[in-house]
């Protein structure tokens, strides 16, 4: 999970660099890794492994990450 500490500061927007990732893991497996968020922005530096769904704030009957796992298998 690429929480706030995957994160750079670009402006006002936090931002998720894979290659946070690979430093503090040292990892390289980097096709393998995928980007989840409601915001576009986040992922906009690894566009190509960014997925964007729905807001899932307030929404208890919320079914997007079900519903893309079952989409990813």
């Amino acid at each position: 999970v690429l929480d706030e500490q995957f994160c750079v500061q670009f402006g006002k927007i936090n931002i998720k660099e894979l290659e946070v990732f690979r430093q503090l893991y040292d990892d390289d497996s980097e096709s393998e890794i995928l980007i989840i968020d409601n915001n576009i922005f986040s992922f906009s530096f690894n566009i190509k492994q960014g997925i964007l769904i729905s807001s899932f704030k307030d929404n208890s009957n919320d079914k997007e990450l079900i519903l893309l796992e079952e989409y990813l298998e």
